[in-house]
């Protein structure tokens, strides 16, 4: 009773510890109080009164928590938290019955006993399972449930039960407790309890009932656990038979779609794998920081750990991990994702962090017995075994308990926010994607846009055309996710994602955006995968433009292959852009798309219509002629991913520019295209390739290993008088080792292996008659260029070094030395090149540049002054036309400025357009780099773009608010129809992050727009926020004003 005690009190202090006071990380959690509440008002158990079932699965969570709601009226976030101790609990004493009953044969019981406590202890405070107990979600309550189920008189140390005499009988009340609740009948109820909260785990009740069958060949022993598994089943089923004609609830086809609408076309090997690695992922982040390969080492361990447990004298544990095994299994094939912060598949990180401690404590006594250490002690090994993980993992805790108060406070911003909001708007009908605190807190009915209450939703969410459910429903008040930017279909976007941008049938006004600043959103969003950084509100026109064209969903197989012999595209990213090519073909667009390592001849064309090649070097459009700005758009877009090296990214955005180009002349062009990641440099490491590639095989070559040991211990294998030996053939490999590592150095002539010890021994090995322009196909000079050793390099250009000599692949020592940003070094090489009266301006690398162009997209000031100096040309454009002056636009503002100025001085023209038809004050403008833009647009430009954007257009469509200000401040004209200078549209919206960045720039709170200022456009809007921070700004001098350089 001791060790169950401690279990308790460590448990509710852990509990209490990690807790981040009222409110939950999910809007899920907040969906189950909005059915609960309906449930306990109306009656109905659904989010809507006359809705039975929608958005709900869980009636038994739903039902629990509508009895706080309809009787005790406590506080609803510490009720669930309430009702998930008590199931946390209730599993730390099951599974310490389950570790306690398991002791292995020869271990001592109350040592055993201790270690059961340890282990038990750690899983259930391990960090994943405390977020599992304060996400106010029914996930702790499904492994207390699965727990009781699989644990109550089905162990097989429970013998068959056998029909006792009439004399043996005993009293009527324990005739009448062995008949209507005997072990079987126990368990039966617990799996139909466990249906009631999940329907997912109907199964666990027909597991249950072919066991107990199969233990005691008794069908009324069956029939003990079938009847009241059957009955929890009948009464889920039947409920929404009844009240929906549908047996099982309509959340599925909206949670695939938000899962998998990215990966369209990849198969179910890829997707299973996808779910192995986000569960290593998930696993060696927020239970231990570790990396994938130690984890997968980790989860081998574990399995063997899991393994001995079922081998132990209670092996009836074995089918708690069968249950986990089959439950995580049916996700894999049915839905493969660990779900919000890991909550669809719980029991997988609890019985992680059980067995892995006890697998390492098996592991070590396996060691101890080969190594002939038989003495050594259970609880020596157990310390060894728990310890470094308990190091590893305490951590973890406190940064998830950091990142789950930041999720909270995210959900109560912007979701609850937004609801807030909602509240006070005139009488119309609300939709939300994102559906329970904007509810819970409006009080209102909010449609549901997520396919969680209606299948023909996931419907339309499929086939791109919700605006008709929209309109036909009259919504005129909208709740939507937004990524931080909203210029490519990105997957945090939901206007995009529901075809609701760029859709002539209609028009979202913002009314108010509700954010969390970027540094307190990304911790959160990590931890838990809890919602976008926004929720903006809009009010909904429809101007009676054609809809979406109404075509049929194409097969998730189908693909048009995409060229590729250089296999430059990831192939994952490439698989689901072909499927993004059958989507169009199926939309009567057949498009072409080919991956090159180098340029196509001038001739190239495609066998359709419209083809277009791409790679490092750019792109190519053959045919295509739906509008003359695709060229540009497609650099403009997607040379975003190219100049970030992400060859994956590109292709994928590549239909999607195709399908916006057409629209121009077709509107009702909307082909449900899978969504996009943000440019990721070097591309995107898909941790299922990882799986695919080692995780797998990793993991099986460790749990051999394990397994291997486990045998050779068994059948008696002893090493102790072998060591002295294993050491010294250990030394004497080492010694042999090391001999040859040094006879591969000897050779004492090679200039190029010299360089890195130093200029000592690239004289010692010019005297020896090595050659200073090196030999074998090793150049001297680039190995000390890279090495950055200016003495080194002044060596070898003094004995003869050609300080232009190139690689294979045209680099040089100048370029080498740029990139690496070494000034001193550059000084060296750019002393002997102006001597021997060579130029500076070669270009080299994938982007085609000079060493100016790479000294300035490595911001490094002194560099560009040194090659200024040496007469490097200030207008040499790279592959992509840009300049040095584009280029610095991706610079910290700063040494951007800086660069800029040394640029002008030296005759940089600003006027100059890259392929996107941007001029360095576009570029500065998309990027928001205020104080290049400030520097560059006291000379203003007036260049248009091929679309006819000037930069202050390029910056309110990419929502650069301070680009913007500057240039509104510079002069520039705000002539885009329905344009609002950004300081108006953050007081309308009540921006307050916005706004406190315009003002931190020196915004000019006394501009008029439309007559008003930006303080009387948030008093009219009652921005309380806003109005607070623009009457304080309003008595703030400008920033020039008050002593800061205007140009910078």
């Amino acid at each position: 009773m001791r060790e169950r005690a401690v279990l308790v009190a460590v448990q509710c202090v852990a509990i209490a510890w990690f807790s981040p006071g009222a409110g939950f990380p999910l809007d899920d959690a907040w969906i189950h109080q909005v059915v609960a509440r309906t449930f306990a008002e109306t009656g109905t158990l659904g989010f809507a009164p006359d809705q039975h079932g929608a958005a709900a699965t869980s009636y038994l969570w739903a039902a629990l928590l509508a009895i706080n709601l309809k009787v005790f009226h406590v506080e609803p976030t510490r009720w669930a938290l309430a009702l998930n101790v008590a199931a946390a609990i209730a599993t730390g004493q099951l599974l310490f019955g389950l570790v306690d009953r398991a002791r292995p044969e020869h271990a001592e019981e109350r040592t055993w006993r201790a270690v059961a406590a340890v282990t038990t202890l750690f899983a259930c405070v391990s960090p994943n399972v405390l977020w599992f107990t304060t996400s106010g979600m029914e996930a702790m309550p499904f492994v207390a449930l699965s727990l009781y189920s699989t644990t109550s008189g089905l162990r097989p140390d429970t013998p068959p039960q056998t029909r006792p005499s009439r004399g043996a009988r005993g009293s009527l009340r324990d005739r009448l407790r062995g008949r209507f609740w005997g072990p079987g009948v126990a368990a039966g109820f617990g799996a139909g309890v466990l249906a009631l909260l999940r329907p997912e785990a109907v199964p666990l009740g027909g597991l249950l009932v072919f066991v107990s069958f199969w233990r005691t060949r008794d069908v009324r022993a069956a029939a003990r656990v079938a009847v009241p598994w059957l009955a929890g089943v009948a009464l889920y089923v039947g409920s929404n038979l009844a009240k929906t004609g549908h047996a099982l609830p309509s959340t599925l086809a909206g949670r695939r779609w938000l899962w998998f609408e990215s990966t369209a076309g990849l198969g179910r090997v890829d997707r299973v794998l996808d779910f192995l690695d986000a569960w290593n992922t998930r696993l060696g982040s927020y239970t231990f920081e570790v990396g994938g390969a130690v984890l997968w080492v980790f989860v081998a361990i574990a399995a063997y750990g899991a393994v001995r447990l079922a081998r132990g004298k209670a092996a009836g544990i074995g089918l708690v991990f069968v249950w986990a095994l089959f439950h995580a299994a049916f996700y894999a094939l049915m839905l493969p994702t660990p779900g919000h912060g890991g909550r669809y598949q719980p029991l997988t990180p609890l019985l992680f962090a059980l067995c892995l401690p006890l697998g390492a404590t098996f592991l070590l006594g396996e060691l101890a017995r080969i190594a002939g250490l038989e003495d050594a002690k259970l609880g020596a090994r157990a310390a060894l075994g728990v310890l470094p993980f308990v190091v590893l993992a305490a951590p973890v805790a406190g940064s998830l308990r950091k990142a789950n108060a930041l999720a909270v406070q995210h959900i109560e911003t912007t979701e609850k926010g937004a609801g807030f909001y909602v509240k006070t708007l005139p009488p119309g009908n609300v939709a939300a994607f994102d559906i329970g605190a904007s509810t819970w807190t409006s009080g209102r009915r909010v449609l549901d846009l997520g396919g969680l209450s209606d299948p023909k939703i996931a419907a339309l969410l499929e086939q791109g055309r919700v605006s008709t459910w929209l309109e036909e429903n009259e919504v005129e008040w909208l709740v939507l996710p937004e990524a931080y930017e909203n210029v490519l279909p990105d997957f945090g976007d939901y206007a995009w994602r529901l075809h609701l941008r760029e859709n002539a049938a209609i028009r979202l006004e913002p009314m108010r955006v509700f954010e969390t600043p970027f540094e307190r959103w990304l911790p959160a969003i990590k931890a838990t995968w809890n919602a976008a950084p926004k929720q903006v509100v809009f009010r909904v026109h429809y101007p009676k433009g054609p809809p979406p064209a109404e075509v049929a969903v194409v097969a998730p197989a189908a693909r048009r292959p995409i060229e590729d012999p250089a296999a430059i595209v990831p192939r994952r990213d490439r698989i689901v852009a072909e499927h993004m090519l059958a989507v169009l073909d199926a939309w009567s667009f057949p498009l072409e798309i080919h991956a090159l390592p180098k340029p196509p001849p001038p001739s190239f064309e495609g066998r359709t219509s419209c083809a277009i090649a791409f790679g490092g070097w750019g792109f190519a459009v053959a045919g295509c002629r739906i509008h003359a700005s695709l060229k540009t758009t497609l650099f403009e877009q997607a040379g975003r991913y190219l100049d970030a090296g992400d060859m994956g990214g590109a292709v994928r955005a590549i239909p999607h520019l195709v399908a916006s180009v057409r629209r121009l002349a077709d509107p009702t062009f909307h082909p449900p295209l899978a969504p996009l990641d943000p440019p990721t440099p070097g591309g995107a490491e898909y941790p299922a390739s990882k799986a695919g590639r080692y995780g797998l095989a990793l993991f099986a070559l460790a749990l051999v290993v394990a397994t291997g040991i486990d045998l050779a211990a068994r059948r008696g294998l002893r090493v102790r008088r072998s060591a002295a030996s294993v050491a010294s053939v250990a030394s004497v490999s080492s010694a042999a080792a090391l001999l040859f590592a040094l006879g591969g150095c000897a050779r004492d002539d090679d200039v190029a292996r010299a360089v890195v010890h130093g200029r000592g021994a690239v004289e010692q090995a010019l005297a020896n008659g090595g050659s200073p322009n090196g030999s074998g196909g090793r150049v001297p000079i680039l190995a000390a260029a890279h090495a950055g050793d200016a003495h080194v390099l002044a060596l070898l250009i003094e004995k003869g070094a050609d300080p232009a000599v190139k690689d294979a692949n045209g680099v040089d020592a100048l370029i080498i030395t740029t990139r690496d940003g070494n000034p001193t070094a550059a000084a060296v090489v750019l002393g002997a090149l102006r001597a021997r009266g060579k130029g500076v301006d070669d270009k080299a690398g994938p982007r085609v540049r000079t060493a100016l162009q790479d000294a300035c997209a490595g911001g490094n000031v002194e560099l560009v002054r040194l090659l200024l100096d040496a007469n490097a040309s200030p207008n040499e454009k790279d592959w992509f036309g840009q300049t040095p002056l584009h280029i610095i636009a991706g610079v910290e503002g700063l040494r951007a400025a800086i660069i800029a100025q040394l640029l002008l001085q030296h005759d940089a023209d600003a006027s100059l357009t890259d392929a996107r038809g941007f001029t360095p004050l576009h570029a500065a403008a998309m990027t928001d780099n205020f104080m290049l833009a400030r520097v560059l647009a006291r000379e203003p430009v007036r260049v248009r773009t091929p679309a006819g954007e000037t930069a202050l257009d390029v910056a309110l469509r990419y929502r650069k608010d301070r680009a913007a200000e500057v240039l509104l401040q510079a002069g520039s004209p705000l002539d885009s129809e329905g344009a609002w200078p950004p300081l108006h549209e953050a007081a309308r919206m009540d921006a307050e992050e916005r706004i406190a960045a315009l003002l931190a720039i020196g915004a000019d709170t006394r501009r008029r727009f439309a007559q008003k200022t930006a303080l009387d456009i948030a008093k009219e809007h009652g921005s309380k926020r806003a109005i607070t921070l623009l009457e304080a700004g309003a008595h703030t001098p400008p920033r020039a004003a008050r002593g800061l350089p205007r140009d910078l």
